[in-house]
C-alpha cells in the first residue's frame, strides 16, 4: 500500500474508533432543539397525555434544557419530543435519533455498556402486584425475606419487556411461569383475570398504574422491594461534555425550590429521606 493510502487507512480506523456520539452539544447548538426520547407507559415518571409529553421526568428535562440554552447561548431552546418504547429506548441514543432520555430508566453496569446515565433523580425498586385475594402462601413468599423458590407450585409471573423487572425475573423466578407483558396496564389486566398470578415492576409505577383502575380494590401491591434502583436520564455513551452538563444542571436544580415543586407534583410532599437522597446526588461546583 502507498504511503498516502496507508496514512488514509489509518486515519479512518481512529475515526471509527472514536465515540459516534462525542458531539451532542455542538449537534444540539446547530439545530437549535433538544431531541428528547420519552415513554409513555411509565406513569408518573414517563408518559403521554392528550398527546402530549408529560410525567416527573420529563419535567426535569424541560429544566435541563433551560440550562443547556444558557450554556450554549441560545435564545431558546426547544425541545422535540420523541415517543420510545421500552425495547428500542437506548437504541435510539446509540442511533443519535434522540439526544436524551427522559423516561424511567434504571442506571445499572449491564446498561451502561450501552449508554451514559446522569445522577440518579429518583430511586425506587422492584416490587410485586398481586390480587388483594391472592393465597395466603403466595402473599407470604412475597413479603417475607425467602427467595421465589419457596412459592405455590405452577405459579404465573408477568413483568414487562426490556425492564429491570424483567431481567430480575428470569434470573430469581425460574420456578415460576414467566409470561411478558407488553405494558403495565396489560400486566394488571393479567392478574385480574387470573391468568397472571403476580406482576413485578418498578414500585412507583404500579402503585400509579393501579390508583387509575377502576378494579384498584381488588389488587394489593405487596411491601417487600426486592431491588433498589436510582432512575437517571440517559444519554449517549462516550460523550462527556453532555453528560456534563445534564449533571451541573440536575445539580443545580437539586438545590431549588423548583425541584421541590416537581417532585411534590408527581410523589406528595418529600419526607426526610429524599432530603437527603437529593443532598448525596447533588455535586459541589
Amino acid at each position: 500500500m502507498k504511503p498516502a493510502l496507508a496514512a488514509l487507512a489509518s486515519l479512518c480506523a481512529v475515526a471509527l474508533a472514536l465515540p459516534a456520539h462525542s458531539g451532542t452539544l455542538d449537534r444540539i447548538r446547530q439545530n437549535k432543539k433538544l431531541v428528547a426520547g420519552y415513554r409513555a407507559d411509565a406513569r408518573p415518571l414517563s408518559y403521554e397525555e392528550s398527546g402530549h409529553a408529560e410525567g416527573y421526568s420529563v419535567s426535569l428535562c424541560e429544566q435541563v434544557a433551560l440550562a443547556l440554552r444558557a450554556e450554549l447561548g441560545l435564545a431558546k431552546l426547544p425541545i422535540q419530543w420523541v415517543k420510545v418504547e421500552s425495547g428500542e429506548r437506548f437504541e435510539g441514543l446509540q442511533s443519535g435519533r434522540i439526544d436524551l432520555l427522559c423516561g424511567a430508566a434504571s442506571d445499572t453496569l449491564e446498561r451502561r455498556k450501552q449508554v451514559s446515565f446522569s445522577l440518579p433523580i429518583y430511586l425506587t425498586g422492584i416490587s410485586v402486584l398481586v390480587r388483594s385475594d391472592a393465597p395466603a402462601s403466595l402473599q407470604r413468599a412475597f413479603d417475607g425475606e425467602g427467595d421465589l423458590a419457596r412459592l405455590p407450585i405452577g405459579p404465573v409471573f408477568s413483568a414487562q419487556q426490556g425492564t429491570t423487572a424483567a431481567a430480575w425475573l428470569a434470573e430469581r423466578g425460574r420456578e415460576a411461569k414467566r409470561v411478558p407483558v407488553a405494558s403495565y396496564a396489560e400486566g394488571v389486566e393479567r392478574v385480574l383475570a387470573g391468568t397472571s398470578d403476580a406482576l413485578f415492576g418498578d414500585r412507583a409505577i404500579l402503585l400509579d398504574t393501579i390508583s387509575r383502575n377502576p378494579r384498584a380494590g381488588e389488587l394489593a401491591i405487596m411491601r417487600r422491594l426486592f431491588t433498589e434502583e436510582t432512575i437517571a436520564l440517559a444519554s449517549a455513551r462516550g460523550d462527556a461534555d453532555f453528560q456534563l452538563a445534564v449533571d451541573r444542571a440536575l445539580s443545580h436544580m437539586y438545590r431549588t425550590p423548583k425541584f421541590w415543586e416537581i417532585y411534590g407534583i408527581f410523589f406528595g410532599k418529600p419526607d426526610a429521606d429524599a432530603r437527603t437522597f437529593f443532598l448525596l446526588a447533588a455535586r459541589p461546583d
